[in-house]
């Protein structure tokens, strides 16, 4: 480990131990210096853990963590990135959350790779470069690739990669992650993921990366840490030059205070002191006290129009169905109707809304599986209601949803599975400008319950006119 230039170019903490450093870790010190800049000595302690074996000869996923603008992305992801694909031969995938960052990344690399940049040496390794957007990719000579997605279309990386680089993962979500975790799992050479990113601030979704910074700090065999970090929350001397690895050389005094001035102690310390906070831990949205006072022995006698809600699962194996309506108060009633593998079809849900109103409201969410509920509903006689719901509506229908059960004024049944699903729900993201939705921390039971549920609430509180129709089948 280098240890020159001020102690802070030592991490605070590092999980395991930093081995000899490999031959190809030196390589890449010496490539970043060549192709980019002379990496500072703590960048090249991160780049000594990228190729750390463990004890099966595998290579550790790695995490690494410091504050904003110290060059974790331009000193250690770009150079690693490139120099696995072109020197390597890696098949390698850099992602991150905002869509500039990913084109700005392609963008340098595709400068890099022209037969204009220096003296052409990455040009003449260089096969291919593809610049549709969406699709950017270059490709290399020995068989290298380097592809670059935003976190959104991840899904679609394909399951041959060998590398697979998270940007800004304090935003990254667990949806995410369930999206990206298979593909590497098809890697016919060492598979190996690499998170990079700042402390989650207390409201963003960053409970992946600090899952595997917890496995790391607990002796896992798989993952490895490094992180510059402070366990305090308020500001002591000599904190920012020692939590800043490159303090007076990318980032100056005077924009230190500005920041200080600028922001709340809080954000101070999560952006410039690295600060895990606590309350970033806490993203549960309910307690059993929270609904406690919202199960209800039986709905009144009469309610208003009945509307459904109907949520397919992300995989298209699940389906569940709700029901919600409201009284002449104007206080809603809800209750799940039932949760079932599509594998059976789509029947179960038209049979039970045609049952009852074919003119219903009902709303449907879901990536695949709605256009099969729709033409089944519609094949039923329920058409002229059917409604399947855009991304705003559908952070906005969580967001009644949460605030009618923490205000008491939504009743439903006492129904095991649905409070199941209640208790394990955290905030998920949605779009880009601050919606959200439901996610569930283990993912299991499915968030589809809570999310039908969701849906039929929503319908009913937009209903204007109350006509009295029966009671709910089945309440319990």
């Amino acid at each position: 480990m280098i240890t020159s230039q001020g102690d802070n170019q030592l991490p605070t903490a590092v999980f395991p131990r930093l081995a000899k450093p490999s031959k190809d870790s030196k390589k890449l010190i010496e490539f970043t210096e060549h192709f980019f800049f002379k990496p500072f000595p703590w960048q090249q302690n991160v780049d000594y853990m990228l190729f750390m074996e463990n004890e099966d000869g595998n290579l550790y996923d790695v995490g690494i963590t410091v504050s904003r603008q110290n060059g974790k992305t331009q000193g250690v992801l770009w150079p690693f990135a490139l120099f696995c694909a072109a020197v390597l031969g890696k098949k390698v995938v850099y992602s991150a959350h905002r869509g500039d960052v990913v084109q700005e990344t392609f963008e340098l690399f595709k400068m890099m790779c022209s037969k204009d940049f220096g003296d052409g040496e990455l040009h003449k390794v260089t096969r291919k470069i593809r610049s549709a957007q969406g699709q950017e990719k270059i490709t290399f000579k020995n068989g290298g690739v380097i592809k670059f997605y935003t976190r959104t279309r991840m899904g679609s990386i394909g399951t041959s990669n060998d590398i697979i680089i998270i940007d800004e993962a304090q935003y990254l979500t667990e949806e995410q992650m369930s999206a990206i975790s298979p593909t590497t799992v098809a890697s016919l050479l060492q598979p190996q993921m690499i998170y990079a990113g700042t402390s989650p601030n207390y409201d963003e979704l960053g409970d992946p990366f600090r899952s595997i910074r917890d496995a790391a700090r607990e002796g896992s065999t798989t993952s490895a840490w490094i992180e510059w970090t402070s366990d305090h929350i308020e500001e002591r001397e000599g904190d920012v030059e020692r939590l800043n690895p490159s303090y007076g050389l990318l980032i100056t005094p005077n924009a230190i205070q500005k920041e200080r001035e600028r922001l709340s102690p809080e954000t101070f310390a999560t952006q410039h002191l690295n600060y895990w906070s606590d309350k970033a831990k806490s993203r549960k949205l309910f307690f059993p006290s929270d609904y406690s006072d919202t199960i209800d022995k039986g709905p009144p006698d009469s309610l208003g129009q009945h509307c459904y809600g109907v949520k397919v699962s992300s995989d298209g194996s699940m389906a569940a169905l709700a029901e919600a309506a409201k009284d002449k108060d104007g206080e809603v009633y809800f209750q799940l109707v039932d949760y079932k593998n599509t594998g059976s079809g789509y029947k179960w849900i038209a049979d039970y809304i045609s049952e009852r109103d074919v003119n219903a409201p009902v709303l449907l969410d879901g990536r695949s599986g709605c256009d099969a509920a729709i033409e089944k509903l519609s094949s039923a006689g329920v058409s002229e209601n059917v409604k399947r719901i855009p991304m705003s509506d559908a952070a906005a229908s969580a967001s009644v949803f949460y605030g009618k059960i923490k205000d008491s004024s939504a009743r439903h049944p006492k129904q095991p599975t649905l409070e199941a699903v209640m208790n394990a729900s955290v905030k998920r993201a949605i779009g880009n400008y601050g919606g959200w939705g439901f996610w569930l921390e283990g993912g299991s039971p499915d968030v589809s319950i809570i999310d039908a549920c969701g849906l039929a609430v929503y319908q009913a509180s937009t209903v204007e006119e109350v006509e009295e129709q029966e009671v709910f089948a089945g309440w319990v």
